[in-house]
Order: structure tokens, then C-alpha cells, then sequence
């Protein structure tokens, strides 16, 4: 069974695209995403689940983007993966928003950009959301490439 997460006291249902929480004698309170309280409490969530991917020791890692693109064999710094679906996504260089170059493993595997925005909205087959390997060490795309 998928439970939905929560955030501030509110269950997060990102397919209908709103924040719900229950009110003892009130009932149901629902925020849309798109309203201005829903977009304040999406930025604050956004956040939260970013700082589970992207820790400040791994942004700082990260090389700028295209700052790598003369290396032939460039260091992999992080890995995304889904724990219960076969895609896996090595980031190389961030923008320090949301846009990754990187290598990713899928139906065809190959260099290529990923956003931050569609590590934290996917989901596996089972409903679990992407997670980065907590055991993963730095090493260069040709290793990475071999596994």
C-alpha cells in the first residue's frame, strides 16, 4: 500500500495536485498547488525533499554546468536511483538549480540532462519516491560506464 507523504501537517497528493489536512469538527481542508498558499507550502516541500537528494557538501561538489565538457573521462559525483525500478541517474555537473548533465541508466542508457523537479515528483512502480545512494563514491564515467 503507497501512503502519501506529509508536509506541515498535510498529506501531500501530488497526482490530484493538492495539500490535505483533517480538522477535528471542521472536516477536510484542501490547498491546490496553484494557489498562493498552495505555492508556498509546494516551495517549502520542494525544499524539504530537495535537501534529502542534494545535501550542501554535494551541491558544492558538483562542477557548473558545461565546466566539464573538454574532460574525456569526467568524475561522477552523485548517484539517483529508483529503489524499486531499474532507471539509475549519475549526476557530473549541476546548474545549482534544477537542470543535472549526467549519465543515465534506462531503457537506453547514455549522457544527457535530468532535472532535480523530475527526481522529486517520479515515482517507482511501487509509488517510492527516487532516492540517492548514500554509499556512492565519487569516481570517473568510465568506471561508472563498466559496472
Amino acid at each position: 500500500m503507497y501512503v502519501l507523504p506529509t508536509y506541515k501537517g498535510y498529506t501531500v497528493d501530488e497526482k490530484l495536485f493538492q495539500f490535505r489536512k483533517a480538522i477535528y469538527g471542521k472536516g477536510l481542508k484542501f490547498i491546490n498547488f496553484e494557489s498562493q498558499n498552495g505555492q508556498w507550502l509546494l516551495a517549502g516541500y520542494r525544499k524539504e525533499q530537495t535537501m534529502q537528494l542534494l545535501t550542501k557538501e554535494i551541491i558544492k561538489d558538483l562542477p557548473p554546468l558545461y565546466s566539464q565538457e573538454n574532460e574525456k573521462d569526467p568524475m561522477v559525483i552523485t548517484k539517483f536511483f529508483y529503489p524499486d525500478f531499474n532507471w539509475t541517474w549519475y549526476a557530473i555537473e549541476f546548474d545549482g538549480k534544477d537542470l543535472f548533465y549526467g549519465f543515465v541508466v534506462g531503457d537506453f542508457p547514455g549522457l544527457g540532462y535530468f532535472t532535480l523537479s523530475e527526481l522529486l515528483t517520479n515515482r517507482g512502480k511501487l509509488g517510492l519516491p527516487i532516492e540517492r545512494d548514500l554509499y556512492f563514491t565519487p569516481r570517473r564515467l568510465s568506471e561508472v560506464m563498466e559496472e
